[in-house]
């Protein structure tokens, strides 16, 4: 199956719930269900919220990630999160999408290349 892979739209929200749905009913996902779509958007990388979708448009999956921590030790590290409808399951659309992500945080990482890297102990700031 060919995923055609792009950013994930608020248009989206409705397969993105039912998708997310199926898979905790099926116990393939997290404990919760998924949130209010401006809690999921708030909470989100908004570079590193994406939509596979078919030859028809329609969403097959979706992945985004959040900050792990606010804590200065895990600047930069995220927390990501890939799911799959039960139509594209087995068929690559998964690891399509964790390609993708993984792609997009390298991207940010050239746009700030102090991004992952621990804070220089001389400069002031928390310990």
């Amino acid at each position: 199956m060919s995923a055609d892979i792009r950013n994930m739209l608020a248009a989206d929200w409705a397969a993105v719930e039912r998708i997310q749905a199926g898979g905790t009913a099926g116990g393939n996902a997290t404990f919760a269900d998924a949130p209010p779509m401006e809690d999921f958007s708030a909470s989100r990388i908004p570079a590193l919220r994406i939509a596979a979708t078919d030859e028809r448009g329609r969403v097959q999956g979706w992945a985004a990630a959040t900050a792990t921590s606010s804590r200065e030790v895990y600047r930069g590290a995220v927390e990501h999160y890939v799911c799959v409808g039960p139509e594209a399951a087995g068929r690559g659309v998964g690891m399509s999408m964790l390609r993708e992500l993984a792609e997009r945080a390298y991207l940010r990482i050239l746009d700030d290349p102090n991004l992952f890297l621990p804070r220089d102990p001389a400069q002031p700031g928390p310990p």
